[in-house]
């Protein structure tokens, strides 16, 4: 089966088509913002699953599989299967790209942070192309549940952060060539934000604090000031 979704752009959108051919899911940009050419060629790649199933059309063991389902079946084993780029790999080159001092060293270095999370919850060789927005739920859905600097789990802002990353790095890989489509962020569901607390006088502040107290309480407590 094959769906289609439309995803906006800065300019225009563009359809984009999703399908499964056994365990392994494969995703690309129709390069249309038309619906009725993106249907009609859902259904042409439809009937071409149908017909592998079949055993009637087979694909040739070096062919990109997306693009000989998408072209009919009309381009053969010629066809060289596009490099498939890992979450390390594209991250990696990203920062190889940065001119000398471009950021800042504290932004540069919690960006990093961010490269850790991500590859450890997708995984360093996770396809970032064939990336959607149910992989980026369930890096969201996993971070929510870990333990934060404070005692509590790991916040919306945080995760936000480590998305806009992610997003930074996606964007240069589409400038560059090495990746196509839209960063699948629309519809993501982050964790609810905290409650802001009432801003309270240094010397409110002070009152609360007993040799009790302890540093998350502490810190907790001068964030309303």
């Amino acid at each position: 089966m094959a769906w289609i979704e439309y995803r906006d752009g800065k300019n225009k959108g563009t359809w984009r088509i999703s399908f499964r051919i056994g365990d392994q899911r494969y995703n690309r940009s129709l390069k249309t913002n038309d619906k009725k050419e993106a249907e009609t060629r859902q259904a042409r790649l439809e009937e071409n699953i149908r017909l592998i199933e079949s055993g009637r059309l087979q694909i040739p063991r070096e062919s990109d599989i997306a693009t000989f389902l998408l072209s009919d079946g009309k381009l053969n084993n010629k066809i060289k299967p596009k490099k498939s780029l890992s979450l390390s790999g594209i991250i990696a080159e990203f920062f190889n790209s940065l001119p000398e001092q471009s950021l800042e060293e504290s932004t540069l270095s919690g960006m990093k942070k961010h490269q850790r999370h991500l590859e450890r919850i997708l995984g360093k060789n996770f396809s970032v192309q064939n990336l959607t927005l149910d992989d980026l739920q369930r890096y969201v859905n996993k971070r929510s549940k870990e333990k934060g600097s404070r005692g509590g789990t790991v916040g919306r802002n945080t995760i936000n952060k480590e998305l806009v990353t992610f997003r930074t790095v996606w964007g240069w890989g589409c400038e560059t060539g090495r990746l196509e489509g839209v960063f699948p962020r629309k519809g993501i569901r982050l964790p609810k934000a905290k409650e802001i607390p009432i801003f309270q006088t240094w010397k409110e502040i002070e009152r609360q604090i007993t040799p009790n107290t302890s540093d998350n309480e502490k810190a907790d407590l001068w964030d309303c000031l």
